[in-house]
């Protein structure tokens, strides 16, 4: 994966990892391989010499019929847990951006204000991340309102 490899060559200091959404359609999905690949991307963005932090992201939901055959019932009843699962078996931080974004199927999935609800949901746990890694963040900023 070039994008992977490209992430590592950075060097950063916190990674979000987010996947699943593409891997739920019937022509790619296969449990084990998906959480093979996620337990990969995991363990090489852990060995990276300035050892980030890593934050899980449980992927937004996937609204209504879609084009792209992306299932929410395989990624609600699979893909969910296995990033659970493995947030427990590395100590690693999951960030739940499904459940918060249920109810606003109306913003998804190309409408810039399910974006800001997105933002919403990362602000504390990257704003977390980046000062016990010793950055000053400011927190008397609506990363909203600076829109």
């Amino acid at each position: 994966m070039p994008e992977l490899e490209e992430a590592k060559a950075f060097d950063p200091h916190v990674v979000t990892i987010m996947l699943g959404t593409n891997d739920t359609k019937p022509a790619v999905w296969d449990a084990d391989a998906y959480e093979q690949t996620y337990r990969d991307m995991v363990e090489e963005m852990q060995s990276l010499s300035g050892k980030p932090t890593l934050l899980l992201l449980r992927p937004v939901p996937v609204f209504g019929v879609n084009a792209f055959l992306i299932r929410e019932d395989v990624l609600r009843d699979d893909v969910l847990p296995i990033i659970d699962r493995l947030g427990m078996v590395y100590d690693l931080a999951v960030v739940d951006l499904h459940t918060p974004l249920l109810e606003h199927g109306d913003l998804f999935p190309d409408n810039a204000a399910g974006g800001l609800l997105i933002v919403e949901e990362l602000v504390e746990p990257l704003v977390s991340a980046a000062s016990a890694r010793g950055f000053e963040v400011a927190t008397d900023v609506d990363p909203i309102a600076a829109e």
